[in-house]
């Protein structure tokens, strides 16, 4: 069943563009919960990433801006888009399929982000004409980004299913701070990502990409962390890190200005962020500036962070538009990354 964490009912804000057969669908984040502990401290200090019962009745934080500027100016590839903003509330990094009941009895959370996608794309066919759409963004921020590098082949069967002439669609992926590294932390006394991704896999009964999992049957965690699962995809997919990722960087060790022993640390962290995504091919594509920031597809930074190339400089709105419409003049260069150092020094850093 579509359920949030509390049982209370999933949902979405909805947008009409006026390109009715564009569409924009967008994952919604907030990270995860992966134990007892760490979801009954979500369900004291973020319950709205829990439960429905507590969203506004229109969105207002990401309402025009980025990926949602209605402003032809400011967003000129998606602004006459429908936009369809997928709230959160299955702590599971769009992946789970499981009620998980405490051994004590004294907790009970719905892990849902699968079945939830599933209504979604059946209540976007049935009640908002999805099926006549001749363009799809699937997108998604942070553990939205994720969810995408999660599920995007999902969705597309989903579409499938649900009658989507996919032939006549441009369907494609795009996960926005959603690169997790295999890092082990600076800090001590933490439980790693890879290490919160094991404990979700069995708490949320958790699926990422599919092919990812079948060809690692016994590590298929792994297939939480982007750097292995995007080889496995089908479906054409930019992603969106900064080198500096402004929740990875933090979570695993220090935020700037950084110490020297942290320095190499981050800078170590940062050369693992560039050449795991120099292995992103086309019909994929990536976008990564020198920033210490997270998220750039709901607000402003979609357009005003820059990498300087020799001939132009490139806004993620630039690129993702250029790379969606397949406007780019060669299929060798689909990966943008800036190399200027120190932290900070892309244009338009925040």
């Amino acid at each position: 069943a579509a359920l949030c964490n509390d049982n209370s009912p999933p949902g979405f804000y909805w947008g009409a563009g006026s390109s009715a057969q564009k569409w924009v669908i967008h994952l919604q984040g907030g990270a995860w919960c992966y134990d007892q502990a760490s979801c009954a401290s979500r369900w004291q200090d973020s319950r709205e990433l829990m439960s429905s019962t507590v969203w506004p009745t229109a969105a207002t934080s990401f309402a025009n801006q980025g990926l949602f500027d209605q402003n032809q100016n400011n967003n000129p590839y998606f602004y006459d888009y429908n936009h369809v903003y997928v709230t959160y509330c299955s702590s599971d990094a769009w992946a789970g399929n499981a009620l998980w009941v405490a051994p004590d009895g004294s907790a009970r959370w719905q892990f849902r982000g699968r079945p939830i996608l599933d209504a979604l794309i059946h209540t976007l066919v049935q009640d908002y004409n999805l099926a006549q759409a001749t363009d799809i963004l699937y997108s998604g921020c942070s553990a939205g980004g994720q969810g995408v590098v999660n599920t995007v082949d999902y969705v597309y069967d989903l579409l499938v299913k649900n009658h989507v002439n996919m032939d006549s669609v441009r369907f494609k992926g795009m996960a926005d701070a959603g690169w997790l590294m295999n890092v082990q932390p600076y800090k001590q006394g933490i439980i790693s990502v890879p290490g919160q991704m094991q404990e979700g896999l069995l708490m949320w009964n958790g699926v990422a990409n599919e092919q990812c999992m079948h060809a690692n049957p016994d590590s298929q965690w792994m297939c939480f962390m982007s750097q292995y699962a995007w080889p496995h995809f089908s479906t054409p997919t930019m992603i969106q890190t900064e080198q500096f990722d402004g929740w990875q960087d933090p979570y695993n060790c220090c935020s700037p200005p950084f110490n020297s022993s942290q320095q190499v640390y981050i800078d170590r962290l940062r050369t693992a962020v560039q050449s795991s995504l120099r292995e992103i091919r086309y019909p994929s594509g990536a976008f990564s500036a020198a920033c210490y920031y997270h998220c750039s597809t709901e607000d402003g930074t979609f357009t005003s962070i820059r990498i300087q190339t020799e001939s132009t400089t490139y806004s993620l709105s630039d690129w993702l538009g250029i790379w969606f419409n397949d406007m780019l003049t060669s299929k060798n260069n689909t990966v943008l990354i800036d190399d200027c150092s120190p932290v900070g020094c892309s244009v338009g850093c925040p």
